[in-house]
């Protein structure tokens, strides 16, 4: 027969606290491991890409209506310098110009023949292109980036591969893959919701890029198809110029 005496409830008791120990001392470096794990990979993937010069189709859906474009992308981000030229699909036609040379920003409407100067914190995209989208996520989307909110950051299960980012008035998660590329940025911003995908990662100079991004906000949908991509290679400086000497005829409205 076992005894079951004092001494031996007392092992059995030091024995189970000293489990409890372990696991609580395991779990906590577990959580804390995985949220700046997801992070810093994040990060990471951000500044993975310096310049970028590339050429893409562009689609934009609202509702059962489809226009098509032609964009050409250019960005040195140690700069702050981006440029988007967004021309017609089959003419080819120049339609929209946006330069950004760190906070100023020139806009030329080639179609109704007028250019701004601006600052880039006045800058909307709604006014030329009709979506609601702020410029921060749009601008870094376009270069393949997962724009971050300020806020605190979780991780709801490490194996999820989730990364939630929760500000004072907006939401963010970003969703990885298991290469851990981000794949998917849901945005809740106030009362509003958007989407970012990143598809079809290829390797350029040893680093993935996304050749097919979408942006969804409700019925409306910009996709951006890539088909040829120069990243991390000098770009020539004067692409971001503010040469406005060809714009004869065009009215300045600010």
């Amino acid at each position: 027969m076992i005894n079951t005496g004092k001494p031996f409830i007392l092992f059995i008791s030091l024995f189970l606290i000293s489990c409890s120990l372990k696991v609580a001392r395991v779990r906590e470096p577990v959580q804390k491991k995985a949220r700046s794990f997801l992070f810093e990979e994040l990060i990471s993937y951000n500044n993975s890409v310096v310049t970028l010069e590339g050429k893409a189709f562009v689609m934009y859906k609202k509702g059962e209506k489809t226009f098509s474009f032609r964009a050409k992308v250019a960005a040195d981000k140690n700069e702050m310098n981006f440029r988007l030229d967004i021309n017609d699909f089959v003419f080819k036609i120049p339609l929209i110009t946006v330069i950004q040379q760190g906070e100023d920003v020139l806009v030329i409407n080639y179609s109704k023949k007028t250019f701004s100067r601006l600052q880039y914190k006045d800058l909307d995209f709604k006014n030329m292109i009709g979506l609601n989208i702020p410029k921060d996520i749009l601008v870094n989307s376009v270069l393949g980036e997962v724009f971050i909110i300020k806020g605190d950051i979780e991780v709801s299960e490490p194996d999820n591969l989730l990364l939630s980012i929760n500000g004072m008035t907006e939401k963010e998660n970003v969703l990885f893959n298991e290469k851990l590329m981000p794949i998917e940025a849901l945005y809740i911003l106030h009362s509003d919701s958007l989407l970012v995908n990143f598809y079809k990662f290829n390797g350029i100079e040893k680093e993935q890029f996304p050749y097919k991004i979408t942006i969804k906000n409700e019925d409306k949908l910009l996709q951006i198809n890539y088909s040829s991509l120069t990243i991390n290679s000098p770009i020539n400086s004067d692409l971001f110029s503010f040469d406005t000497s060809n714009l004869k005829g065009f009215t300045r409205l600010n």
